[in-house]
């Protein structure tokens, strides 16, 4: 018996790796000599770092960066090869405001472009980045800034980069937009398509819950029309309607207007770089999974990515879930042949959590004892 475990993270208990390690523990004990391959999976969002940096042997960078708010920090990313993987909320994440603090008018994505340069001037030539978790609706302003983008007023003078100047812009300088970023193959792992403007754009999808008051909303949408017009103009380039656009608060247009930044999906770039088509050759079974299993799955999470790919090759695969919601069984129409829970009672999420390790051995002992009386029928 051959064994592939590929599962996303339960989040708030269970990493990908941990369970690749219970996958191991058990299939042992369920079937003799069994061989186990584990791959530990995410979709380009929380736990992507710590994911690829354990599957490729890879290592943690660590680099100076402004916050959201301009003050100095740490921040964090993977370096494998000549890549890099890196999650942009490392340097201009929500958690890194505290509440009494966050203005949506003065936050910035300078410290994001900040990591990237920091990368790429260590010798990194590609990047692979994930943009969820932004504090920021500045339409990627800081991190063109910090790239080297010049955004002028009427009077000649350097804007701080903030979306309470937005509307003071009158010119840019794209003169000095450093070769190292121009030169990169930059890939944004991004499964959100909202474009920047309008009723599904940035700021109206995402500003109020990053703290925007109605008001804010309005000025910010303005502004962020006025900054994206200016700057397509600058660049010769349109990308405000593109899918994508709006993701991380107008970030995803600055990457691809300045950057010549590539949108991919982020379950399928992390199986890509892993090479999970080719690994899973020969297996018998695998097993994926991840903390609630809902119709939102088949929309770039990672059992959705991994079904796909065992339907191609005609490999079965089982998802263990933490639970199942609304319309989980679609996702049987996504090469997922069996959707097992690990909640087995009446109890709390708390609950549920706490024995997070303990209900998922249960439940892949249940799944993999079926199919060993399967090989005796």
């Amino acid at each position: 018996m051959k064994i592939v475990f590929a599962s996303d993270s339960f989040k708030g208990s269970l990493n990908s790796t941990e369970i690749c390690d219970i996958g191991q523990k058990i299939a042992n004990e369920i079937f003799d000599g069994c061989e186990v391959i584990k791959i530990p999976m995410a979709d380009g969002g929380e736990g992507t770092v710590d994911c690829l940096i354990e599957a490729m042997n890879g290592e943690k960078v660590e680099c100076v960066v402004k916050n959201p708010l301009h003050k100095n920090i740490i921040a964090q990313y993977g370096k494998f090869k000549d890549s890099a993987i890196m999650e942009m909320s490392a340097a201009s994440g929500i958690t890194l405001v505290d509440d009494t603090e966050r203005d949506i008018l003065k936050q910035s994505t300078f410290g994001t472009g900040q990591m990237m340069l920091h990368a790429l001037e260590n010798g990194i030539t590609n990047i692979y980045i994930g943009i969820g978790g932004s504090a920021t609706n500045d339409g990627g302003m800081g991190f063109a800034n910090a790239i080297g983008v010049r955004f002028l007023d009427e009077n000649n003078n350097e804007l701080d980069p903030i979306p309470s100047n937005f509307e003071k812009i009158k010119t840019l300088d794209v003169n000095n937009i450093n070769p190292l970023i121009l030169n990169a193959n930059i890939v944004v792992m991004c499964d959100v398509t909202n474009p920047l403007l309008g009723e599904c754009g940035a700021t109206n999808i995402f500003g109020k819950q990053k703290g925007a008051t109605p008001q804010q909303l309005e000025m910010l949408e303005r502004g962020m029309t006025h900054y994206i017009k200016i700057s397509e103009n600058y660049m010769n380039k349109l990308v405000k309607h593109e899918p994508g656009a709006g993701a991380a608060g107008g970030l995803g247009a600055a990457l691809k207007l300045f950057a010549n930044a590539k949108m991919c999906s982020g379950v399928d770039t992390i199986l890509e770089i892993l090479d999970f088509k080719n690994k899973i050759n020969g297996v018998d079974l695998v097993i994926t999974g991840e903390g609630q299993m809902d119709y939102q799955s088949a929309y770039g999470k990672v059992p959705s990515g991994v079904g796909k790919i065992c339907k191609e090759k005609d490999i079965p695969c089982i998802a263990i879930v933490g639970a199942m919601g609304e319309r989980a069984e679609e996702m049987l129409n996504f090469g997922i042949n069996a959707i097992v829970p690990t909640v087995n009672a009446i109890i709390s999420l708390q609950t549920a959590i706490d024995n997070a390790t303990v209900l998922y051995e249960s439940a892949l002992r249940r799944a993999l004892s079926l199919l060993k009386i399967g090989k005796f029928i």
